[in-house]
């Protein structure tokens, strides 16, 4: 794993941290797989699952690999640009794509959209990597998913507010009362209101403008049978202890509000490509939020599978006689 800090030239204050992983041989040529942290989870995250790829890297032809921190994020600078939102994360990435494709690919700045992206991403990481592929169209090969978090509502219009005109407490939860519901809809407005701010400050506070429906619009990959997409999703139970561990909520109101409709949305984000290109939802059945951390050897499988299939898509595409790069 080489070490490495990239100047970002659309905010010459930040240096990003990144962390490259040469192609083994054999690899398809112009193809990239980067990984996405979710908020306040730097790069370091991955590197028990890379330990897991490097053991397996030379029989599976491994394309290079990219990791690095966020503005902000781990050991990157913060910049002097003020609050990121998610576009300005789309944007800097494609910055330090085209810096990478440069400096280790021999691809230059007017060939990066040549690439073949793969991203594996997590979290709020799942919707940067989405809207990249939306921002830059055919240039996304394969997505995997990790526990994305819902993007087109806030946590906190799932959970009923008991203080509402009308509302009937008689759909309430067994043991569950109208104190708690309400205290529980105000820990869940401090800890995770879109307005609120996160250590590395990646702003979510406009992130349903830019995803207003979980199932739309579609992705344009490079190739035909492109984009792949692969959703993983967390272990309900597992979950819910964390989310009790992380707030104090009561995990009947998770199981019952939180959990549904976030597995809903799981399924709902597979809509972004066509039927036959996705897999999923995957219930990763030893983990919680953090799927890479709690089974990384699911990810590893999931991601040969993910490269299994866009090598197929090129070698299709190649039959066809169509010979662009």
């Amino acid at each position: 794993m080489e070490q490495l800090q990239i100047d970002l030239n659309r905010d010459p204050a930040v240096q990003l941290s990144c962390t490259f992983i040469k192609a083994a041989p054999g690899a398809p040529l112009r193809t990239l797989i980067i990984f996405l942290n979710g908020v306040d989870c730097p790069q370091s995250s991955w590197y028990p699952l890379m330990s897991l790829i490097s053991q397996q890297s030379a029989s599976r032809n491994s394309p290079p690999i990219l990791m690095y921190d966020r503005v902000g994020q781990g050991k990157s600078s913060s910049g002097n640009s003020g609050k990121r939102d998610v576009l300005d994360a789309v944007y800097d990435l494609r910055g330090l794509i085209e810096k990478i494709g440069e400096m280790r690919l021999g691809v230059s700045r007017e060939e990066v959209n040549a690439l073949r992206l793969c991203i594996v991403a997590s979290s709020v990481g799942c919707h940067i990597a989405r809207l990249y592929a939306q921002t830059f169209p055919k240039t996304v090969g394969g997505l995997l998913l990790l526990d994305p978090i819902i993007a087109d509502k806030d946590i906190l219009s799932l959970f009923p507010n008991p203080i509402a005109p009308g509302y009937n407490k008689s759909t309430l939860p067994g043991g569950i009362s109208c104190g708690i519901l309400e205290q529980t809809r105000r820990k869940l407005e401090s800890a995770y209101h879109p307005m609120g701010l996160n250590r590395e400050g990646l702003w979510l506070g406009n992130i349903q403008k830019y995803f207003p429906l979980s199932h739309l619009p579609k992705l344009v990959g490079p190739k035909p049978n492109t984009p792949c997409i692969t959703v993983i999703l967390h272990n309900p139970e597992i979950f819910a202890r964390q989310m009790k561990e992380a707030t104090s909520v009561d995990e009947t109101l998770i199981r019952t509000y939180l959990i549904p409709a976030w597995h809903q949305n799981g399924g709902a984000l597979l809509n972004i490509t066509a039927e036959h290109l996705r897999r999923g939802p995957i219930t990763a059945e030893g983990s919680g939020h953090l799927v890479h951390l709690d089974d990384p050897r699911l990810v590893v499988n999931e991601m040969g599978l993910l490269l299994g299939k866009l090598r197929q898509s090129v070698f299709s595409f190649l039959k066809t006689g169509n010979t662009t790069p």
